[in-house]
């Protein structure tokens, strides 16, 4: 049996219908789904049974859009994984450091002694101070809550210079003390 992956989601139903935005949470891309309308009235029991099942429906629509990273288990859409591979972007980027016996070949690189490697895209992701979301680094307003993070101040870490969340008490990076 073929897994079923269940990406990121926003859920936008209100008392006329059903609707879900679905989220890549590596290139942020949005795939919303088809509006399922709501004429049941106020039944709150078949409301919930039919909202249920419009999720259903609009999850089975997107599974061709997206796989599941092998390596790190991410869920992300098809446009992040190169042809053929089992792995996303991010992990084939990194493969000379992720698949073991190449990372002793990587060590001899000049890129590995004379660049500090990027930081994988995840990992530049911030929290929105709002409803906690992972969001992409950098936006303005969050695509899940719609309020505006940019004027949020943030922290960054002294040693990297990493944007940390607040109330982190070590950075995610290097591990740092935050005070």
């Amino acid at each position: 049996m073929e897994e079923r992956l269940i990406p990121e989601y926003s859920d936008r139903s209100d008392e006329n219908g059903f609707e879900f935005v679905f989220f890549c949470t590596t290139c942020w891309a949005q795939y919303p789904s088809v509006r399922t309308p709501w004429t049941g009235g106020a039944d709150e029991a078949a409301r919930e049974q039919a909202h249920a099942q419009a999720l259903q429906e609009a999850i089975d629509a997107v599974q061709p859009l997206f796989k599941r990273c092998e390596r790190c288990n991410k869920v992300a859409c098809v446009d992040d994984f190169p042809p053929q591979d089992t792995w996303c972007k991010e992990c084939v980027e990194w493969q000379p450091v992720l698949r073991g016996d190449e990372e002793e070949k990587y060590k001899d690189t000049k890129e590995y002694h004379d660049e500090e490697p990027d930081i994988p895209f995840v990992m530049k992701s911030m929290f929105c101070p709002h409803c906690d979301a992972k969001i992409p680094h950098g936006v303005m307003l969050c695509p899940f809550c719609g309020k505006r993070v940019d004027l949020v101040e943030s922290k960054h870490c002294k040693a990297c210079n990493t944007e940390v969340r607040e109330g982190l008490a070590f950075c995610p990076v290097c591990g740092a003390f935050i005070s």
